[in-house]
């Protein structure tokens, strides 16, 4: 057998075109969809702002975050009805009653949840700009909703 060939290494470029930009943009668009998925990521985000970020990607990041907070609260009480309920009741029939209704409620919810996330992380995704019609107020924005 031979000796195997010299490795060689390319050297990374600097691109002078305007694909730097668009990579940018595509990152935007990647991390605002991720964001209304996990809005802690929108957190991170507020905590640590991008230096070169556009106004699109701050105001879904803001968006996602208010999104998931309300959801996020609209979830716990959800949860947190039935056992307040329960101290109330005390009767072991009505409490079972309540319980298997809160729990199909949670399901529904849960759907519900799951619909709008795929369907503003999708809309995101592809560059959107849309509001959320009762966050508007928390978003701060005056963009109009097709």
């Amino acid at each position: 057998m031979g000796l195997a060939l010299p490795r060689r290494e390319a050297v990374r470029r600097i691109a002078i075109d305007g694909d730097d930009i668009l990579d940018r943009a595509a990152d935007e668009h990647r991390s605002a969809a991720f964001a209304y998925l996990a809005w802690p990521l929108a957190l991170a985000e507020r905590v640590a702002p991008r230096a070169e970020a556009s106004l699109w990607y701050r105001f879904h990041l803001r968006q996602a975050f208010w999104f998931g907070i309300a959801w996020g609260a609209a979830a716990f009480a959800a949860l947190a009805w039935p056992l307040v309920f329960a101290l109330v009741v005390g009767a072991v029939g009505p409490v079972l009653w309540i319980y298997s209704f809160a729990s199909a409620l949670d399901l529904a919810l849960f759907a519900i949840w799951l619909v709008l996330v795929i369907r503003y992380s999708r809309r995101a995704r592809n560059g959107d700009l849309f509001e959320i019609g009762p966050l508007r107020r928390l978003t701060g924005s005056g963009t109009k909703t097709p």
